[in-house]
């Protein structure tokens, strides 16, 4: 009971800022304009996430959806933020000399070679590898690797979770061989994630009629006011596009402008391993 009257609290204090996105096939005129991949960050990131400087990584701290919901009750909420931005990015500046030698700018360039989708065109699509490291409150980080497309008043994104997780003491102080797996794995989100845009740029991520409702810690990993906890966070009436049984795709509708920790990586689409969502089940949620 007392979970539930916390949820409903959440819900309530967050409910103001919400502006739900609905995630859309890339357009025609877009394929025919084709992508260029760019070395930088959207200009519009989540709410209360830290760029690790001069890198493609993003670190979502396990306090930014605090920080977030106490902006609603304290008299002067920039106060909070300020403190709590300026200690993330001192953090984030720690990755930076660790990070930067696995580019994902690179490995995208690299893993893009001879895709249709490409362009040299001066108005073609922007296509941004971007990397989010996600703290959990238990201490233990994920990554998402995303391609984000913009361009012609359209936004895509395109999300790979990977299996390899780890504690604090391996993302301050990493040894060569997580480095290394690190590196495998983002070679094989590049893959996988240029083909969910090739796919989509054929007409062939559409939903197949099947809602489901999706949780996982890869999108929301913190305690909401220190108390809500991570595994009450799911999110109703996604289009299930594939389920193989091992994996699954899914389309999702959210805010892109929440913050990071709540509910900020939800919009887009999403390839998931089953194992790493603690929600999946069809929805009762109608279009």
């Amino acid at each position: 009971m007392r979970q539930m009257l916390l949820v409903m609290l959440l819900g309530v204090l967050l409910s103001g800022c919400i502006s739900m996105q609905e995630s859309t096939s890339i357009r025609e005129e877009a394929v025919k304009k084709g992508l260029t991949v760019v070395r930088a960050l959207p200009r519009n990131l989540p709410d209360g996430v830290s760029p690790v400087p001069g890198t493609q990584y993003v670190l979502v701290k396990a306090d930014s959806g605090v920080a977030t919901a106490l902006s609603f009750a304290v008299p002067i909420p920039f106060v909070t933020d300020m403190a709590v931005a300026a200690a993330n990015k001192r953090e984030a500046g720690q990755y930076a000399s660790h990070y930067s030698v696995l580019d994902p700018y690179t490995i995208a360039v690299e893993r893009l070679q001879g895709s249709s989708l490409l362009s040299p065109r001066g108005d073609a699509l922007h296509l941004m590898p971007v990397v989010y490291v996600l703290e959990g409150s238990d201490g233990i980080y994920r990554f998402t690797q995303v391609f984000r497309v913009e361009g012609d008043g359209w936004t895509g994104r395109y999300m790979y979770h990977l299996p390899t997780t780890y504690t604090a003491a391996q993302i301050t102080n990493p040894q060569p061989e997580e480095l290394e797996n690190l590196r495998k794995e983002l070679v094989v989100g590049a893959d996988i994630l240029r083909g969910l845009m090739e796919r989509d740029a054929r007409g062939e991520l559409k939903p197949n009629g099947t809602k489901v409702d999706i949780g996982s810690y890869y999108l929301v990993a913190s305690k909401a006011l220190g108390m809500v906890p991570a595994s009450a966070y799911h999110y109703p009436g996604n289009d299930l596009v594939e389920d193989t049984g091992d994996h699954v795709i899914v389309r999702a509708r959210g805010d892109k402008n929440a913050s990071g920790n709540v509910g900020g990586l939800v919009f887009g689409v999403h390839y998931f391993l089953k194992s790493q969502l603690h929600t999946y089940k069809v929805s009762d949620a109608k279009k």
